[in-house]
């Protein structure tokens, strides 16, 4: 199946390739007309759309599991989590470089079967353990601003014409930062001394620059950024068929994904997500058949997310007991309410 989404851009987007300068460049890419003309387009690459989903998949499992572990009166305990775990959940992990690692088929079923299964962002997004890596399930296709030069590379995804053209959607944005010493002189109402003096050395200010307390340093630069109400077009769509249950979590996770690119504290990135294709019965069912798999499973969910992600895998000491000790494992659990 493949989910076709129009992202609207409702803050400045600057998905940035490189800077030059205090200039932070729009990510663009090189597209050949049937003209023979050659174009750089702003895109936003698929692989941004993969590292923001995946967060916000890994957000959303989490509070859906949290929900329903608290629902259940009897359970008073907090949840806890593995921190390699949860690195594994939100990058992907890491792949073993060095080491023994005795892997056969039954490590790897157990693996799949008690923590990749149960963890379902791992089943679908793909992680690595050890030297083992369970694939992606998804393809996450560029994101083409929908422009009258991108007509020929979106036809079959959307079938309304572009009205604007590529030169009206680009913008840039002046930005600053700041250090103002008024705000720390206020400092002083708590006996916190500072030493101005010291500070404007430390910061390279001239003469006249220095000696006052009211004398602030200021950065400018610069953003390229696709402007607000500009419409981008892509896709997701199966390499490994997910199971219902998992599309049900896909689905949830689209509904909540509002941010992609950078600058996103600074007021940048916010975008409404339409899926083009989309079929409300089937997705409802899809998002029931999720929310029975976490009722059925939450305690090997549990389970799972206290679980090291190597463990098994990694190769043991003499006399078949890990290198970590139980207190060492124990350090490694996060707690969250």
């Amino acid at each position: 199946m493949r989910v076709i989404l129009k992202l609207k851009v409702k803050e400045p987007l600057s998905v940035g390739l490189e800077s030059i300068g205090t200039t932070t460049l729009l990510y663009k890419l090189p597209v050949v007309k049937d003209n023979g003309d050659v174009l750089d387009i702003p895109i936003i690459p698929g692989n941004s759309i993969r590292g923001a989903f995946r967060d916000v998949m890994v957000i959303q499992f989490l509070q859906d599991v949290k929900e329903t572990w608290k629902s259940n009166q009897s359970r008073n305990s907090n949840i806890t989590v593995n921190a390699g775990t949860l690195m594994t959940l939100f990058s992907g992990g890491i792949m073993a470089k060095s080491g023994e690692h005795d892997l056969n088929a039954k490590k790897i079923s157990e693996k799949m079967n008690n923590y990749v299964k149960p963890l379902l962002p791992l089943s679908i997004m793909g992680c690595a353990l050890a030297k083992f890596m369970v694939p992606s399930k998804l393809k996450f296709g560029i994101g083409y601003p929908i422009v009258e030069e991108t007509k020929d590379l979106i036809d079959d995804l959307i079938e309304d014409e572009p009205k604007v053209k590529l030169e009206d959607i680009l913008i840039s944005v002046q930005m600053m930062r700041k250090d103002d010493k008024v705000k720390m002189s206020q400092l002083d109402q708590l006996g916190i001394q500072t030493n101005f003096e010291e500070l404007d050395e430390m910061m390279g200010l001239t003469e006249e620059e220095s000696g006052s307390k009211e004398s602030a340093v200021q950065q400018r630069f610069v953003r390229e950024a696709v402007a607000p109400g500009a419409e981008f077009v892509t896709y997701i769509e199966e390499l490994i068929p997910l199971t219902d249950v998992e599309w049900g979590l896909v689905i949830k996770t689209l509904e909540n994904f509002t941010n992609i690119g950078g600058a996103i504290c600074r007021g940048f990135g916010k975008v409404k997500i339409n899926i083009i294709n989309k079929d409300d019965n089937k997705f409802n069912e899809y998002k029931k058949t999720y929310k029975n798999f976490i009722n059925k499973e939450i305690d090997k969910i549990i389970e799972a997310l206290k679980i090291d992600p190597e463990k098994d895998l990694i190769s043991k000491s003499k006399g078949g007991k890990t290198n970590k000790s139980k207190k060492a494992e124990d350090k490694t659990l996060i707690s969250f309410t």
